[in-house]
């Protein structure tokens, strides 16, 4: 009686992977390769893939970066870039780990670059005095327009803080 029940399990677990009488794996539909006239040839290599000349495989961009901060020319000031915030009603909550500049401002001007990633449209600076009593400065810079801009091969993005 076991053998029985083994033997009948065994068999519907083997008819149900072998997918029916009259399937066919290597016959294909005539009509389906009428629809789509431009057949994609099958790779097996990545060495294999071709892209359109103008297509940049690069996944970050350089951002150009000038700053004359006014508040920052009458006390010592340092500059922070960062790439992960939110942003409620006035205030930022920035992820500091993600500041990817932190430098120093010189009579309130630094000019530098960073590096973002493509998936990056906006990056937050915040400007920290030396003075305790002065509070920091914040500005969001949208990051969208220009990676678009470069993406068409119209130029680098820049931010300025004026």
């Amino acid at each position: 009686m076991r053998n029985l029940i083994t033997l009948a399990s065994l068999t519907l677990l083997l008819t149900a992977c072998g997918g029916g009488p009259g399937v066919d794996a290597d016959v294909s539909d005539s009509s389906t390769e009428n629809q789509n006239p431009i057949a994609t040839p099958e790779l097996e290599y990545t060495a294999d893939l071709k892209s359109s000349v103008d297509f940049d495989f690069s996944s970050s961009r350089s951002i150009a970066i000038d700053f004359d901060v006014a508040a920052a020319t009458s006390s010592p000031g340092h500059v922070s870039l960062c790439t992960q915030y939110n942003k409620a009603d006035d205030s930022f909550d920035i992820d500091y780990d993600s500041c990817t500049v932190k430098a120093p401002l010189i009579n309130g001007i630094y000019g530098g670059k960073m590096d973002v990633t493509n998936d990056i449209n906006s990056v937050i600076g915040v400007v920290w005095f030396k003075d305790e009593s002065i509070s920091p400065v914040y500005k969001e810079f949208s990051l969208e327009v220009g990676a678009k801009l470069a993406r068409r091969g119209e130029g680098g993005q820049s931010i300025v803080w004026r």
